[in-house]
């Protein structure tokens, strides 16, 4: 489904003792851009578009929350991931007040990353598709029921459920091009 390379901005003061996650990151399609401190990665995301960003919860120059906040005021759809090795319950809930995408858990695993960049870049053009198609198969099937045998049950059945299919299909905004 990827077709260019998607440009993630990885800041962490400890950014040099990644490089192997980032070599295994650029082998798979990712273009990755190192950033050691929180004000480096900022100004990095005034100068270019990024289709993701990982921070560092624990930081010396700007805490992951801080930094969060800054990157989500800026880019508010902007999908962004915080790694920490801090488990505690109040930081996780204080990252998703200010609207962090997902966590992950070190020690890091090359793979892991991998995968949920893939699942928080992927996710809207893989759902949209298949529910497109998901959608034109069941309007096949209501066309293919001949009008005249349908009781008064059936019908109600069928406005439910292109009901719920309006939701959807609302939810993601691409009623327009089917």
């Amino acid at each position: 489904m990827q077709t260019q390379a998607r440009r993630i901005l990885w800041i962490d003061d400890e950014i040099n003792s990644l490089e192997k996650h980032i070599l295994f990151l650029e082998q798979r399609g990712y273009q990755i851009t190192p950033a050691m401190k929180g004000v480096d990665g900022l100004s990095l995301l005034k100068e270019k578009t990024y289709d993701a960003v990982l921070i560092n919860h624990m930081m010396p120059d700007m805490d992951g929350i801080r930094l969060l906040s800054a990157i989500k005021r800026k880019c508010p759809h902007l999908p962004v991931v915080m790694v920490t090795e801090n488990e505690q319950q109040e930081i996780m809930n204080e990252a998703i007040i200010h609207r962090v995408d997902d966590f992950l858990m070190k020690p890091l695993n090359p793979q892991q990353i991998a995968s949920q960049l893939a699942f928080l870049l992927e996710y809207d053009a893989v759902t949209e598709d298949y529910t497109a198609q998901e959608y034109v198969i069941d309007f096949n099937k209501r066309s293919a029921l001949k009008q005249h045998d349908v009781d008064w049950k059936t019908w109600i059945d069928i406005y439910t459920q292109l009901a719920e299919w309006d939701l959807r299909l609302d939810e993601l905004d691409i009623a327009d091009s089917l």
